[in-house]
C-alpha cells in the first residue's frame, strides 16, 4: 500500500530537492524522509523547494511522517541544509521481539568497532560496531531492559549490558567510566546501515586480540587497546596504507595483504 502526499519538502538522501525533480517524483528510495513544509523553516537556510504535488511515498513513510508531525520537537536535531548532503538524524530500533524500541535524534558522536573478547562473547561474532550517543539524544520505549553487570578487566569500572528479557538481544551498553554517554549495538536500528563508517568518525579498539580473518581497514585509525588511557590521555593510533586481513589472531601478527 502507498500514500499520496501534496504539501512536502522531500528530501532525498539528505539533499532538498526542488519541484520537478524526476527523483521526488518518483520517491521510492529508502533514504528518503519527506517533512511538512511549515517546519523546513526551523531546519533549513535558503529558499524551500517543495516537492511536485501528489508525490507518492511509501505506506512505511508516511507513518513515519505523522510521527514526526505530530511531535515537532524530534525534527529540531535534524542537520539539513539546503543542497548539502547529510544523514538524517531521526533514527529507530529495537530488540528482535518488538518489546524494547529507542530513537536517536542526532549523529552518534563517533563509531566504535571493538575487538576485545567481552565483545566478542558480547556479540557471539568477531566485534562489535557500537555507534556512540549522547544520552539525551536516545530515548526508549516498551519495556525496560534487564541489565547484567560486568567489570571490565582493564579500567576495573562497570560495563552495564542491557537486554531484552523476552528475546535477549542485546541493546546498548552503559559504561560507568563513560557516563554521558551510550554505546548502542549497530544491528538494532531498523536501518543499520545510516550512519557513516569512515575516517572521521570510526576507530577500531583492542586489535590485538582481533579475530583471524578480520579485515583491518586502511585510513582509520586503530589501537591495540582502548583510544584512551586510564588517566584520559589518548593512546598512539595505528593507520594503515592498505587494508590488510589477519591470517591470525591479534594484531600485529601474521596478515595477508
Amino acid at each position: 500500500m502507498q500514500a499520496a502526499i501534496d504539501g512536502l519538502g522531500v528530501v532525498l538522501g539528505g539533499v532538498v530537492l526542488a519541484e520537478g525533480d524526476l527523483a521526488a517524483r518518483r520517491l521510492v528510495s529508502p533514504f528518503a524522509l519527506a517533512l511538512p513544509l511549515e517546519l523546513f523553516p526551523r531546519l533549513v537556510e535558503g529558499p524551500v523547494h517543495p516537492a511536485p504535488r501528489n508525490t507518492v511515498l511509501p505506506n512505511w513513510l508516511f507513518s513515519s511522517l505523522r510521527a514526526h508531525d505530530n511531535d515537532l520537537s524530534s525534527t529540531q536535531h535534524l542537520p539539513l541544509r539546503l543542497g548539502k548532503r547529510v544523514m538524517p538524524s531521526i533514527n529507530d530500533g529495537g530488540c528482535l521481539c518488538g518489546e524494547i524500541r529507542f530513537r536517536t535524534t542526532a549523529e552518534p558522536v563517533r563509531i566504535t568497532v571493538c575487538h576485545c573478547t567481552f565483545c566478542q562473547r558480547l556479540t557471539g561474532s568477531a566485534y562489535l560496531v557500537e555507534p556512540i550517543f549522547r544520552r539525551e539524544h536516545v530515548s526508549f520505549r516498551g519495556k525496560m531492559p534487564n541489565t547484567y553487570q560486568h567489570r571490565s578487566d582493564g579500567s576495573g569500572k562497570r560495563v552495564i549490558v542491557n537486554f531484552c528479557g523476552r528475546c535477549g538481544t542485546t541493546v546498548c551498553l552503559d559504561l560507568e567510566r563513560f557516563p554521558d554517554i551510550v554505546g548502542l549495538c549497530s544491528g538494532t536500528f531498523d536501518d543499520p546501515n545510516w550512519f557513516e563508517r569512515d575516517k572521521d568518525n570510526c576507530r577500531h579498539i583492542f586489535i590485538r586480540s582481533a579475530q583471524r580473518g578480520v579485515v583491518l581497514p586502511t585510513g582509520v585509525k586503530l589501537f591495540a587497546e582502548h583510544a584512551l588511557k586510564l588517566d584520559g590521555t589518548p593512546n598512539e593510533p595505528v593507520v594503515l596504507s592498505h587494508a590488510l586481513t589477519l591470517s591470525s589472531g591479534g594484531y600485529p601478527g601474521r596478515i595477508e595483504g
